[in-house]
Formats: structure tokens, sequence, C-alpha cells
């Protein structure tokens, strides 16, 4: 449409109608404040419902993997805790090595050990790390799966999943005796000389 044309129609217009569009109350939306105290209350609640639930949540992550770990002093300390038939007492065996023994409870209030670590220790260095931990949930085979365990040897019986790890440049054994679980970690590139500690924690 042309300007002049526009201008024209809105000439036309008659005052009156312009006036009374001038007086209209103008319409504009508002919400009732009953209504919006009862919006924060729901948004509060749900809130908070939120903030337990990720309480809940984190706590039970927690529970699930809290342990309580406690050192030995002497090998002889570490001995008398061990459950019977264990294999770790075989596995002080170089004089040159300083060793770690520990014990961790899978629950920070009981007095009972379900895991056992010994690490080897030259020039304060780990050399070897040795795990044992009674009725695992993962059984060796599972496990040499999962981390591509992919040698295979029996010893005395035993069936041993080893493999090197290439990065962290270690060999890395598991094994089972019973229900309990064994991994041996040796950071040598020398596979004999990890098989040797296996035969000597088997004996």
């Amino acid at each position: 449409m042309k300007c002049e044309k526009f201008i024209k129609l809105i000439g036309e217009i008659d005052e009156k109608y312009v006036m009374e569009y001038l007086e209209m109350p103008i319409k504009r939306f508002s919400i009732d404040n009953k209504y919006i105290k009862k919006m924060m209350v729901v948004a509060s609640i749900m809130l908070l419902i939120g903030v337990i639930a990720i309480q809940m949540i984190n706590n039970q992550t927690e529970s699930a993997f809290e342990y309580k770990a406690r050192n030995f002093i002497s090998y002889e300390e570490f001995c008398a805790v061990l459950p019977e038939n264990n294999l770790l007492e075989n596995i002080e065996r170089q004089e040159e090595i300083t060793y770690h023994y520990m014990g961790f409870y899978e629950n920070v209030d009981s007095d009972k050990f379900s895991t056992f670590s010994v690490t080897a220790l030259r020039d304060k260095k780990v050399l070897t790390n040795i795990e044992y931990e009674l009725s695992p949930h993962v059984v060796a085979e599972r496990y040499a799966n999962l981390h591509v365990l992919d040698q295979i040897i029996t010893i005395n019986g035993t069936t041993i999943y080893y493999a090197y790890n290439v990065d962290e440049e270690y060999y890395e054994a598991v094994f089972m005796n019973g229900k309990d679980f064994y991994k041996v970690q040796h950071h040598v590139k020398n596979e004999q000389e990890v098989l040797e500690i296996v035969k000597d924690i088997l004996e």
C-alpha cells in the first residue's frame, strides 16, 4: 500500500473511535499469589527430594568401596591373621627386598580381613605386588578375559592366567585356590621370573 493512500485511510477514521480505543482498559496477564506460593513449595520439595536421593546414592557408593587398611610390622604378625590354607606364607624368599604387608577390612566396623596385600620393594620401587582376596566376586578366568591375560599354564594342578602389560611394563598373573583369588604383578620383562614367584606361592 502506498504511503499517501495509508495516510488517507487513517484520516478517514472517526475521532470518536480513536478515543474509545484509547479509553479501553488494558488486559494484563496476572498470576494469583497463592498459585505462586504453591509452585514455590512444590519446587522446594522436589529440590529436597533430589538432594536426599543424591546423598543416598553417594552413601551407598562409598559404603560399597569402604575399606580400612592395617599395616603389619612383621612377617610373623601378618601370617598370624591369614586364614587357614592360604598361600601367601610362602612369599618371603629374597632377603635383599623389603616387604610391605597389609590387610584390608571389607567393612570398617569389622575385625576380619577380606583382602591381603604384600608389596615387595627394591630401592623404594615396587618390584612385586601380590593380592589375595577371600571369596571374590570374580574368578580368575573371568578376570583374565576382561584384562586380556591370554597366556595359560598349569602349575601343581593350578591353572595360571598371565600376560605382559606393555604400557605399565609388568607381568600380571592370576589364579584360584578354591574360592580364593590371587593376583601377582611383577615389574620385570622376564616371563620366567613371574612364574617362579607363582611357584613359590604354590609350594
